[in-house]
């Protein structure tokens, strides 16, 4: 980046510290602003490629603040509010904020936000080769990692719609900005539509804001599973409008598959969001990254807080290498980030065992409380498979003679005794 700033306005000095350390990595000055009435003036006289603003100023209300910054020039706006605040993050995404950030947000999440509303140059080498550089917190630490690197750098050189499939945490969105930053169109918008995060009203005003502005560039559509239905109605002529020039990115964690089925989600929509699409495998399957990005992120918090870089014992890897992640890679970051401010590996060591205590428990309530469908489904299963071995005891394991006796093809019977584990029976 060329001499570019961000203004951050706003007295806490966690947050400001945690903004000004990432902006400056990304090649940014940073420039503090304790309080708002001078926000407006010195935003003209520095005029800052981004603003990150602190929804908690004392000395007057935020919002026609945040409005007014807004409207003064075609500059970002990332507001940082409190996780439980719904009520600002609404008004601070109505009054014009590209992003709204939990203040206990993650270096990662940071960084990411920026990303987002900043666009940074990028080199030849890192387009043939991301996991070189900036991108090997995505895709330097396992096969099947390296092996998405690949997809992406393909997909990247397109402009085609792409969706992007995993579950919560497993690092969509850095996927979407990769594929941004990768591609032609890296000099030009990445604009976030956060479909599962704000009111429909709310979501309803912000594409319309948002749409003019994502022409030329990418519009990323984050849980586009929990868009509304008329939202799905102006996003399908978003997609189906060539002479728009946005390029449409989408992210889900829900079975599509089983929404359009159930009428929740448009299948003309889903069809041309999943032109391609992408499959990031959640962290429990691709283990052998995990210690890099412990490692990684022992390096960073420390460097955040000012802290050693903690040691690992191996009875807290093996612990770290076998715990199941269900919120895969955030779920780990959090966990490293508490262990360098606390300093103290045994507590979280009883975090970990905790937590697996409770999903353990959670899977054996959920297993306790299955509903009358599941236990049908479940003897119908096993009257099967019984009527399967009878029929080929009765006809010496001549599949084609018990697919004559119960009236199915030779291949739906293959498959029913593929299904019930019998496929290993030999014909007589």
């Amino acid at each position: 980046m060329l001499s570019r700033r961000a203004l951050i306005i706003g007295p806490d000095s966690a947050s400001r510290a945690l903004f000004s350390e990432v902006v400056r990595r990304l090649g940014l000055e940073a420039i503090h602003i304790d309080e708002g009435p001078d926000a407006l003036k010195r935003f003209s006289e520095i005029a800052p490629s981004l603003i990150v603003f602190d929804l908690a100023l004392p000395d007057l209300p935020s919002r026609p603040l945040l409005g007014r910054l807004a409207r003064s020039g075609p500059v970002p706006v990332i507001a940082v509010a409190e996780a439980a605040d719904v009520r600002a993050t609404v008004e601070a995404m109505r009054a014009g904020a590209t992003d709204v950030l939990d203040k206990l947000a993650s270096a990662d999440e940071v960084e990411h936000a920026i990303r987002t509303a900043v666009p940074c140059e990028t080199t030849a080498d890192e387009k043939q080769n991301p996991s070189s550089s900036r991108y090997e917190d995505i895709f330097g630490h396992s096969q099947k990692m390296r092996a998405l690197e690949r997809v992406v750098v393909r997909l990247a050189a397109l402009s085609t719609p792409v969706l992007i499939r995993g579950e919560s945490g497993v690092g969509k969105e850095c996927i979407a900005v990769a594929i941004h930053h990768l591609s032609g169109r890296s000099d030009r918008p990445f604009l976030k539509l956060p479909c599962g995060a704000l009111p429909s009203d709310v979501l309803e005003a912000k594409l319309h804001e948002i749409e003019p502005a994502a022409r030329g560039g990418i519009l990323f559509l984050d849980e586009v599973g929990e868009a509304p239905a008329a939202t799905q109605a102006r996003l399908l002529r978003i997609v189906s409008d060539d002479s728009a020039d946005i390029r449409v990115l989408a992210a889900t964690s829900a079975d599509m598959y089983r929404l359009v089925a159930a009428g929740l989600f448009r299948s003309d929509l889903y069809e041309r969001l999943a032109v391609a699409t992408i499959d990031v495998p959640p962290l429990r399957h691709r283990r052998e990254e995990i210690a890099a990005r412990v490692q990684r992120f022992l390096e960073r918090f420390a460097r955040e807080f000012h802290r050693p870089v903690p040691q690992v014992s191996e009875a807290t890897a093996d612990l770290l290498r076998t715990y199941a992640w269900p919120g895969n890679v955030r779920e780990l970051e959090h966990i490293v980030k508490r262990w360098v401010v606390l300093g103290d590996e045994d507590s979280v060591r009883e975090e970990i065992e905790s937590r697996r205590v409770a999903e353990q428990s959670a899977n054996m309530t959920m297993s306790d409380s299955l509903g009358l469908r599941d236990i049908a489904r479940r003897a119908a299963r096993d009257a099967e498979r019984m009527a399967l071995e009878e029929a080929l005891r009765r006809f010496q394991g001549n599949r084609a003679a018990v697919a004559r006796f119960l009236k199915v093809s030779y291949k739906t019977i293959l498959q029913k005794l593929d299904e019930a584990g019998l496929s290993r029976k030999r014909t007589a």
